[in-house]
């Protein structure tokens, strides 16, 4: 059983921003569409901000409210999307420090239930490099070491020809996850070639 990761507090907090903004465009009769070309944004910012990919600027709030004549809720618009915001920088700077707290942050009762778990750290780039060791530190601290040698790691980055090689011959990656690369037989056929 895989356990299901909410989404953190940061995407929440936009989402729920996004929501609401969507609500006030609906409400006012606009399509996405509208909306932009009365706010002199791209149609796709629009879905965007309503999706929570991306923040809005206190002038989106204030151009979308005033188009949407909902005025009276920029204020408290501008002060959500200002929490939310913090809510993210809070988050990139936890993100930022690593993941040197994970025995605290999770039940063991949790990883016991968990057939599949997928960790990644976001901000360093040769990440698996630096993680396959602490992965099985961390759980061979949590049960046992036999445990933590057997537990398979495949690195779930952006795999292509170029990195294959160096990333399939380090002793602690198992394999990988193909994307893109995959729908490209040339490349495909590089990466499996790396692999032998």
């Amino acid at each position: 059983m895989a356990v299901t990761v909410p989404p953190s507090p940061a995407a929440q907090a936009r989402r729920d921003l996004g929501l609401r903004l969507r609500q006030i465009r609906k409400a006012a009769g606009l399509t996405g569409q509208m909306l932009a070309t009365a706010t002199g944004q791209h149609f796709t910012r629009i879905s965007r901000i309503e999706n929570g990919v991306q923040p809005p600027t206190d002038r989106n709030i204030a151009d979308w409210c005033t188009a949407c004549g909902a005025e009276e809720q920029i204020g408290d618009l501008i002060a959500t999307a200002q929490v939310a915001e913090s809510t993210y920088l809070d988050w990139a700077r936890q993100s930022r420090a690593g993941l040197k707290h994970l025995g605290t942050l999770h039940s063991i009762t949790t990883y016991r239930r968990t057939t599949s778990c997928r960790i990644h750290e976001p901000i360093v780039l040769p990440g698996i490099f630096q993680t396959d060791a602490y992965i099985r530190q961390m759980l061979g601290s949590m049960w046992n070491k036999d445990f933590a040698a057997r537990v398979r790691i495949q690195y779930g980055g952006s795999m292509k020809p170029e990195n294959a090689k160096g990333l399939l011959h380090q002793s602690d990656v198992d394999g990988g996850l193909i994307g893109g690369a995959s729908l490209k037989p040339d490349s495909f056929l590089a990466i499996v070639n790396a692999a032998k």
